[in-house]
């Protein structure tokens, strides 16, 4: 078995970047973890408007592993839009 581990800043990131791999990761038994980044509502990077709140978030999150067969899930505390970027 292998363990696979998929990081995503935001909600929905994982997804439309590998969620064929998972789905085939799951299928196959393997360990698979999805940890999303930011657990704050989505905000507009222009006006500062809510797009989605967290607990929608949250919803489609769970939703989307429901789909892909991923069990577990783990939410960092990033705030969206604040996720530190750097070489290191």
């Amino acid at each position: 078995m292998k363990k696979v581990m998929a990081i995503g800043a935001h909600p929905d990131d994982i997804e439309f970047g590998c969620s064929g791999t998972l789905i085939k990761h799951c299928e196959q038994g393997d360990s698979v973890v999805y940890v999303c980044m930011t657990n704050t509502p989505s905000i507009d990077v222009t006006t500062g408007e809510v797009i989605r709140s967290g607990d929608e978030l949250t919803d489609e999150v769970w939703n989307a592993c429901d789909t892909l067969g991923i069990k577990v899930v783990e939410f960092l505390q990033f705030k969206d839009l604040n996720v530190p970027f750097n070489l290191e």
